[in-house]
């Protein structure tokens, strides 16, 4: 599941944040990846540095932005782990649920697990389409016909794996629009052959924020537990729980918003 909320957040607030991002990126580390398109370099934005910025929580958290989501999904929580990334250009496949596997069971807890996507180029208010996203255009669940389990997991896998995940298309966004997408959803970076391929010529275009909420209050906690324990035990970055502020705390506590924290 995917949808675009258009022109959501107001474009001045998103162009206010350009300067503090490139200031604080320049402490943090470049990163050397690489898909089959060759090398490139990307940089990461992590929870403590971005919920020091009260305009990056007033985009992260624009009342509009919340509301709509609530409209468009229902209740849910926010799990307390914001990112960043800056020239995230990688175009390896991949969906964030793939810890859960191809079971019945892992789906569905996936699919309670929503990511909210915030793309801007640099200082600019136009996005171009090489900056954008890849998504899967087949959104039909497979269903359970047989019996043994093996078997439609075995099944599941090849219908995830071999056509979902091939059939994709390039997203049109603009600055303000945000993107939802449960972690069921196979995506990757649109590729972008002018991406910067060491730190020489690193200069900081795309530019993603993004955080999880998740749909299901007792799979909330259980949801934090598996990020903390699969993808945060080595991390030199433990998040402060305590930077989201009484001003957001209070706004989610009048939108009935419960918030987990990554321990």
């Amino acid at each position: 599941m995917y949808k675009i909320l258009r022109n959501i957040i107001p474009q001045n607030l998103l162009l206010d944040t350009c300067e503090y991002i490139q200031n604080v990126s320049l402490q943090n580390p470049f990163i050397d990846s690489a898909d089959d398109h060759g090398n490139y370099v990307f940089k990461r934005l992590y929870h403590n540095q971005l919920m020091q910025s009260e305009k990056i929580k007033d985009v992260l958290f624009h009342e509009h932005l919340i509301k709509k989501i609530k409209d468009e999904i229902g209740e849910f929580c926010f799990i307390n782990d914001v990112r960043g990334l800056l020239n995230s250009y990688g175009s390896k496949l991949h969906r964030d649920g793939q810890s859960f596997g191809f079971s019945s069971e892992g789906l569905k807890k996936s699919s309670k697990v929503i990511k909210i996507l915030i793309y801007f180029y640099k200082n600019e208010t136009d996005i171009p389409k090489d900056n954008s996203l890849d998504i899967n255009l087949i959104n039909l669940k497979l269903k359970n016909f047989f019996l043994n389990k093996k078997i439609y997991m075995k099944m599941n896998f090849f219908y995830e794996f071999y056509l979902r995940a091939r059939i994709m298309k390039t997203l049109q966004l603009n600055l303000g629009d945000v993107v939802l997408m449960d972690n069921n959803t196979w995506h990757r970076a649109t590729y972008n052959p002018m991406r910067p391929k060491n730190k020489d010529n690193f200069e900081i275009k795309k530019i993603l924020l993004d955080y999880e909420i998740v749909t299901d209050k007792k799979f909330a906690q259980e949801y934090a537990d598996h990020v903390q324990k699969n993808f945060k035990k080595n991390d030199n970055y433990q998040n402060d729980p305590n930077l989201i502020g009484n001003f957001y705390l209070n706004k989610f506590k009048n939108n009935g918003i419960d918030i987990i924290n990554i321990q």
